[in-house]
């Protein structure tokens, strides 16, 4: 159970991270150099989410019967 608590709160804080935080460059600089820097920065923490949630909450391969 403390298992998936951990994981939803990682999930919720990865959804908000990448809608609050990452649009920001394009907000701030605007045109297309923002934009370039906000898809950067989305590759890069989808990268990291993805690679951050394999390693801590992906099931492990089940045995074969």
């Amino acid at each position: 159970m403390r298992r998936e608590a951990a994981r939803n709160l990682f999930i919720s804080g990865c959804l908000l991270f990448d809608v609050l935080v990452v649009p920001e460059p394009a907000l701030i600089l605007g045109g297309v150099v923002g934009l370039a820097l906000s898809g950067v920065l989305l590759v890069a923490a989808l990268a990291l989410e993805i690679d951050f949630y394999r390693s801590h909450f992906a099931s492990p391969p089940e045995q074969g019967a």
